[in-house]
């Protein structure tokens, strides 16, 4: 805090410029632009640096006509999850993953990866990360986790999947170059101003049963243009 006044003025919000999902019927990423109140889609390719990532919830109840959110945690084990209806605050489930799962799906909600990335214009954006698609990020990682730091990562294209009749995509995630110099520092800028507000938000108590204000990792609800069923929408718990 520069000053006193800055106490009881300045908010802690999320530094992401964009939140970004997979768009498994446009084969594309997308976020939503809420100056245009439209999505923007991403043409491929994408190349991003993984700089942190992160444990949530998200979905769409139609019967109840209204989006899930969750807080954010890095750990599903040690680590409460207050699961809610934007519509309202609205509290739906709160408890460890393994505990509230089961009733996460009755109301439509699935688990989400929450991956912070670096641009390449060095902005700071997240990845929304869903079924199949989280499936794809685990198994790109789970060898290469050593290399994340230091190179960027490319989608350049997708694969396509199938669920009993259901159809879906999910991008292909591959290595690209390491960082140069300028690169690298435009990286720990951004980890910076990252872990900033991340040691203020895990330290504060952000969600609450009893209070309906909407933590600030959380963005306003765009309109649901779309919800595919995707493969293992539950992934990797």
């Amino acid at each position: 805090m520069n000053n006193r006044k800055d106490a009881f003025t300045s908010e802690n919000t999320n530094p992401a410029t964009k939140f970004i999902e997979w768009k498994s019927d446009h084969q594309k990423f997308a976020y939503w632009d809420k100056e245009k109140e439209a999505n923007i889609f991403i043409e491929l390719p994408l190349k991003f640096l993984a700089i942190k990532q992160l444990h949530t919830v998200k979905g769409y109840n139609p019967k109840y006509g209204g989006g899930i959110f969750s807080n954010e945690v890095e750990y599903l084990s040690t680590q409460e999850l207050t699961v809610k209806y934007f519509k309202d605050r609205e509290l739906i489930v709160k408890g460890f993953w393994n505990d509230i799962k089961d009733k996460v799906d009755q109301h439509k909600g699935h688990y989400a990866l929450s991956l912070y990335v670096m641009l390449e214009d060095g902005t700071l954006a997240n990845f929304q990360l869903k079924g199949a698609t989280v499936g794809q990020w685990y198994e790109f990682t789970k060898k290469t986790k050593s290399r994340l730091y230091d190179e960027w990562i490319s989608v350049k294209g997708y694969k396509e999947g199938q669920q009993g009749s259901v159809n879906y995509t999910y991008p292909i995630f591959e290595y690209d170059r390491s960082l140069n110099d300028e690169q690298a520092g435009m990286a720990d800028t951004v980890f910076a101003t990252l872990d900033l507000y991340l040691n203020a938000y895990m330290d504060s108590k952000l969600l609450t049963d009893e209070g309906n204000d909407v933590p600030n990792n959380v963005q306003d609800e765009p309109p649901v243009l779309e919800h595919t069923k995707e493969e293992n929408d539950g992934l990797p718990f």
